[in-house]
């Protein structure tokens, strides 16, 4: 798909905890807007490395 300026798309990775029961992960929401310069980011809410488990 060719993204043209104006559009608009959510990249949302996926980091999964195997082993929890009923499961166990992150979802990493970031809406971008298409401008004619490259992108630019909606998502106000930033990186917290408290999202990520520690063992």
């Amino acid at each position: 798909m060719v993204l043209h300026a104006g559009m608009t798309f959510a990249a949302e990775p996926l980091i999964w905890v195997p082993g929890v029961p009923g499961g166990a992960g992150v979802r990493l929401e970031h809406t971008i807007l298409v401008t004619d310069d490259g992108g630019r980011a909606l998502t106000r809410t930033g990186w917290d490395e408290r999202l990520l488990l520690r063992g």
